[in-house]
């Protein structure tokens, strides 16, 4: 197989040079994608954009090498920013 399908929430992945068969990885929870530069991270981000189910929500975050907070910024809790960043997606969507 020479391409990536996607069927319904399992990605398969062409064939490695070292394994003879494909390999698959169900996506039920939070999926991060890591690799070097120009390995293909963003391709694969935006074809599973474009192939999701409607109900699915992506978020590609770009890459950040060094963050820098003033120190008049209040930091918040992960599930916070959490909550606010579904809360707009949602919004959104509504419109």
């Amino acid at each position: 197989m020479n391409k990536i399908e996607m069927l319904s929430k399992k990605l398969i992945f062409p064939p490695r040079k070292e394994k003879s068969e494909n390999e698959a990885l169900e996506c039920s929870e939070t999926v991060v994608i890591i690799g070097a530069n120009g390995s293909g991270k963003s391709r694969l981000g935006r074809w599973i954009e474009e192939h999701q189910e409607s109900s699915q929500v992506v978020h590609r975050i770009s890459a950040q090498r060094n963050l820098d907070f003033s120190e008049y910024v209040s930091l918040t809790s992960i599930e916070k920013a959490t909550n606010e960043l579904l809360c707009r997606i949602q919004i959104k969507k509504d419109v």
